[in-house]
C-alpha cells in the first residue's frame, strides 16, 4: 500500500494546517481601544468552602457560570497522565440522572451551552444560557461535577479516541518538538507531566474516580457567575446545587525547584524529515508576577505572527518559512515562553543563530518608542475583546482568580500595559530569555542537522520516545533492493482501519504458495469509499508476475490487470477519478527489480531489516502509467501497541510520493507490518491478529 494508491483514503485526509499570510513589511499602527466599564466584582464565600464571585450586567438577557476547582494535568498521578484532560471530556457526558444524550438536549433545547477544560492548574466547567434559565445552568454543573455518571461505554470510548489522537500527534514534528520542550523546561516541575497513548490507555474508571474524590472539593473551588443576575439569587442557586458539597481544600503544588538548565541543544531525530521544527525558550515566574505586563509585550514585539520580529527577520528578510512567533504561558507556579518557527532543513542552524541573537537583542537594546507604543496598544486592545461577553467575563475572572490575582486586575491591565517602558521589556527579557537557562529543542533528521547544530552547541540527540541515541546511529546507510521470499510462510494479517479512535474499515491480506510462485492477495474495505481486492504474484526471487485488482472507489467499479515481464509490464487500468471512469491502456517499459505501486506493503517482510537501512527502488505507479523512484529508510526503532500486542518495530518511512508513509515492522523475524499511518491524515492501520 503505497502512497500512489491512497487516493480514495485522501478523501478522508485533513490538513496539516492553514498557512500564515505574508505578513506586511509596515503593518499599520493599531487604533486606540476605548476601555468599556467593568461590573463591580460581588463576593460572598458559602458556608462550605466555595467562593461565590458576581459580575452583574444587566445589558443582555444572558448569564455564565464558571466553576474552577484544583484539578488540573499537574495533578495527574505518574503513570496516569491525561487523567485531569479525560475526566473533564467526561464530565459534560452524563450527571446526575441525564445520559450524555439528556444533557445534550437539555442544553440545546434552550440555546446554551455546556463546556470543561483542563489547563495545568484548574479544571473549569462552564455554562451559557438566557438568564430565565439560569437555575438550570446551575443544575447541570452541579450534577455534571458532583455526581458525574462517568459511563464505563463513554469512558472506554473517549479513552481509546484520546489515545488515538495522542498517537497521531507524535507523529507530528511541531506536536512533537511542543512536548519535548516542555518536559526540557519543566523538568522536574509537575508542569512537566504530559499525556502519552500509554498514560491514557492505562487510566481506569477508578483512576478517574479517586482523582475526582481527591481534587474536586469545594474549599478554594471557585464560582464565577457573570451576567443578568442579581448576587442574592446567585448566591440562593449556588446554595441550593453546591450547598452540600462537602470536602477539605486539596493539597497545593509545591513550589518550583527546578536544576540548572544543561547547556546545549536538544535534537530530536526525524529520520528522512526535510525540515526542522524549532522551539526555544524557558520558565518564567509565577501567574502573580507583576513583570507579566512587561512579558505581555515582550511576546507581542518578539512573536506577533504579522509585525513580529520574528517574523520580520526569518519570514519577510530571509523567506525560509511562512510563520514564526513566540507564545507566553501563565501558570499559578512557573510560566514559560517559548518562540516557534519550521524551515527547511539545510537552514535549521541559520534560524536558530538567527532566534538567538533575536533574544540576545531584547536583553541588550531598549525597543525603539513606536515599536514600543504598537506594542502596548495591540496587547491592551486584545484584552479588552476578551471581555465583551458575559461567558468571556466569567471565563477571564476565573482564570485571574485561580492564577492568584484580585478580581481588580481586569480593570487595571490596561493602564498598567500602556504604562511599560522599554527598560522594563529589556529587564523581562534578562528574565524570561536568560543567556544561560535557554532551552532549545529541534525536531528533525539529525544525520543532517547534528554537524551544523553541534558549530552553536552541544547537541544531545533522542529518538521520538526519548530514548538517548548517537550520531553513529542516526546515519543511514544505503542498501541493495534484495527480497527474500525462501521464508516466508503461509499466513494472514488484518489490520482495522481507524480515524480518530474510530473504527472504519478491515484490510486483511493473505499470502501463501502456489507452484513456484509467491500469492499475495489483499482485501481493503473502507465504509462507502472503498471495496476493493488486490491480488499480486511473485517469481521465487520477489519479482513481479501479475496484478489482478478489482473494486469500487466512490460507487465507481475499477480494475488493473497487469503483466510483468524483464523489461516491460503491459495491461489496462480502468480508474476511478474525480471526473469519472478513465480507462488507460499500459505498454511501459520498466527497469529490473521495479515494484508494483500496490505491491510495496506485500514486499516490506522481505527485505533484510536493520536501523538506519535505506533503499531507493523503482515503482511503477499503475494508475498514473508512470515510474518514480521511492525511497523506504529504517528511521528508528520504537515500540507500537496495537489490538495485537505491543512489538519492537522499525519505523519505515516511505518517501518520494504524492504522500508519506510510515510503516511500524516488526524487528523479529518473521516480519511483520503491524501498523501504518498516512502524513497529514487521521487514517491509521493496527494489528489485530497475533
Amino acid at each position: 500500500m503505497t502512497a500512489a494508491r491512497l487516493f480514495p483514503l485522501a478523501l478522508l485526509t485533513l490538513p496539516f494546517g492553514l498557512r500564515a499570510q505574508q505578513p506586511a513589511a509596515e503593518p499599520p499602527a493599531a487604533a486606540p481601544v476605548t476601555a468599556a466599564a467593568l461590573p463591580r466584582a460581588q463576593e460572598a464565600l458559602l458556608p462550605n468552602g466555595l467562593r461565590l464571585v458576581l459580575l452583574e450586567q444587566h445589558r443582555q438577557p444572558v448569564v455564565s457560570v464558571a466553576l474552577t476547582v484544583a484539578a488540573g494535568s499537574a495533578f495527574d498521578a505518574e503513570g496516569r497522565e491525561g487523567t485531569a484532560d479525560l475526566l473533564a471530556a467526561l464530565l459534560t457526558r452524563g450527571g446526575g440522572a441525564r445520559g450524555a444524550a439528556e444533557v445534550a438536549r437539555a442544553v440545546e433545547e434552550v440555546g446554551g451551552s455546556l463546556s470543561a477544560i483542563a489547563d495545568p492548574d484548574q479544571l473549569t466547567l462552564q455554562a451559557d444560557v438566557i438568564s430565565p434559565q439560569a437555575a438550570l445552568a446551575f443544575e447541570l454543573m452541579a450534577d455534571a461535577l458532583l455526581r458525574p455518571t462517568l459511563d464505563s461505554a463513554e469512558f472506554a470510548g473517549q479513552r481509546d479516541r484520546t489515545a488515538a489522537s495522542l498517537s497521531q500527534g507524535l507523529g507530528d514534528p511541531g506536536t512533537l518538538g511542543a512536548r519535548v520542550f516542555l518536559i526540557g523546561t519543566y523538568r522536574e516541575s509537575p508542569y512537566a507531566r504530559r499525556p502519552t497513548p500509554q498514560s491514557v490507555a492505562a487510566i481506569t474508571r477508578q483512576d478517574l474516580l479517586a482523582f475526582h474524590r481527591a481534587r474536586v472539593r469545594p474549599a478554594g473551588a471557585l464560582l464565577v457567575v457573570a451576567g443578568d443576575i442579581t448576587l442574592v439569587e446567585a448566591r440562593r442557586l449556588a446554595l441550593r446545587w453546591f450547598g452540600g458539597w462537602k470536602g477539605l481544600r486539596p493539597a497545593a503544588l509545591p513550589a518550583p525547584r527546578l536544576s540548572p538548565v544543561p547547556k546545549g541543544i536538544l535534537l530530536v531525530h526525524a529520520g528522512g524529515a526535510r525540515e526542522a521544527n524549532i522551539v526555544l525558550g524557558s520558565t518564567t515566574f509565577a501567574g502573580t508576577d507583576t513583570a507579566y505586563y512587561a512579558a505581555a509585550v515582550l511576546n507581542r514585539i518578539l512573536g506577533d505572527p504579522r509585525a513580529g520580529r520574528l517574523a520580520r527577520v526569518l519570514v519577510s528578510q530571509a523567506g525560509w518559512t511562512q510563520a514564526a512567533g513566540s507564545s507566553f504561558l501563565r501558570t499559578a507556579r512557573l510560566g514559560l515562553v517559548q518562540a516557534t518557527t519550521t524551515v527547511p532543513a539545510e537552514v535549521a542552524d541559520s534560524a536558530v543563530r538567527v532566534m538567538y541573537a533575536e533574544a540576545t537583542r531584547l536583553r541588550a537594546d531598549l525597543v525603539p518608542a513606536r515599536e514600543l507604543e504598537r506594542a502596548r496598544e495591540a496587547v491592551a486592545g486584545a484584552f479588552a475583546l476578551q471581555l465583551q461577553t458575559a461567558s468571556q467575563l466569567a471565563a477571564t475572572v476565573s482564570e485571574a482568580r485561580a492564577l492568584g490575582l484580585p478580581t481588580t486586575y481586569l480593570a487595571g491591565y490596561r493602564p498598567r500595559v500602556l504604562a511599560v517602558t522599554a527598560a522594563q521589556v529589556r529587564a523581562v527579557a534578562r528574565r524570561m530569555l536568560p543567556e544561560a537557562g535557554v532551552v532549545t529543542v529541534v525536531v528533525g533528521d539529525a544525520s543532517k542537522l547534528y554537524d551544523r547544530l553541534s558549530a552553536i552547541a552541544p547537541v544531545r540527540i533522542f529518538a521520538a520516545d526519548g530514548r538517548p541515541l548517537s550520531p553513529e546511529q542516526v546515519q543511514p546507510t544505503a542498501a541493495a533492493w534484495q527480497l527474500d521470499t525462501a521464508p516466508v510462510a503461509p499466513r494472514i494479517d488484518s489490520l482495522v482501519i481507524v480515524a480518530q479512535g474510530q473504527t472504519v474499515g478491515l484490510q486483511v491480506a493473505r499470502i501463501a504458495r502456489a507452484g513456484d510462485s509467491l500469492v499475495y492477495v489483499e482485501q481493503t474495505a473502507l465504509g462507502t469509499v472503498l471495496s476493493q481486492t488486490t491480488t499480486l504474484v511473485f517469481e521465487p526471487a520477489g519479482r513481479m508476475r501479475s496484478l489482478d485488482q478489482h473494486g469500487t472507489v466512490r460507487g465507481q467499479d475499477t480494475r488493473i490487470q497487469l503483466r510483468y515481464a524483464t523489461d516491460r509490464v503491459r495491461g489496462t487500468a480502468d480508474l476511478a477519478t474525480a471526473a469519472g471512469p478513465r480507462h488507460v491502456d499500459v505498454d511501459t517499459p520498466v527497469p529490473p527489480g521495479v515494484v508494483d505501486d500496490n505491491a510495496v506493503q506485500a514486499v516490506l517482510p522481505l527485505l533484510p531489516w536493520a536501523l538506519n537501512r535505506r533503499w531507493s527502488f523503482p515503482v511503477f505507479a499503475s494508475g498514473e502509467n508512470l515510474i518514480r523512484t521511492l525511497t523506504l529508510t529504517a528511521a528508528d526503532i520504537t515500540q507500537v501497541s496495537v489490538p495485537a500486542g505491543t512489538f519492537e518495530c522499525y519505523r519505515a518511512d516511505l518517501e518520494g510520493g504524492p504522500q508519506r508513509v510510515s510503516f511500524f515492522v516488526t524487528t523479529a523475524a518473521p516480519h511483520r507490518v503491524v501498523r501504518v499511518e498516512l502524513a497529514n491524515s487521521p487514517i491509521v492501520f493496527l494489528a489485530v491478529n497475533k
